[in-house]
């Protein structure tokens, strides 16, 4: 084994330039943010690129299939797979269609 450290992969790093040129679609197909009825910005699409290549966002529907069947849930990872950062921004964009306004002002969303 080397002795070589792996360099973290920061979600504010823009590795390739072309990546900034891409206008893709969220998975909802809306160029629109819920939160503020604003467009995304190119910075927005370029972070969720980054969150793409995270090995969470691949389990991200299985996720949610098992969130929505359970109360608790207990995830395990290795360090870096994206889940302290994507589990909880997960959540959150399942909601926000689910829950009204209001409901939504209360919730918390935590991850220890």
């Amino acid at each position: 084994m080397g002795t070589e450290r792996k360099r973290k992969v920061s979600l504010f790093d823009v590795v390739d330039d072309s990546a900034a040129a891409k206008m893709v679609k969220t998975n909802d197909n809306s160029l629109i943010n819920h939160w503020n009825g604003k467009p995304y910005s190119q910075r927005y699409y370029d972070i969720l690129d980054k969150r793409k290549t995270l090995p969470v966002w691949h389990q991200k529907d299985d996720f949610l299939k098992v969130l929505k069947d359970n109360q608790t849930l207990i995830l395990v990872g290795e360090t870096g797979s994206g889940k302290t950062n994507q589990i909880p921004q997960f959540v959150l964009e399942a909601v926000v269609d689910l829950e009204t306004p209001d409901k939504r002002k209360k919730m918390m969303i935590a991850c220890t």
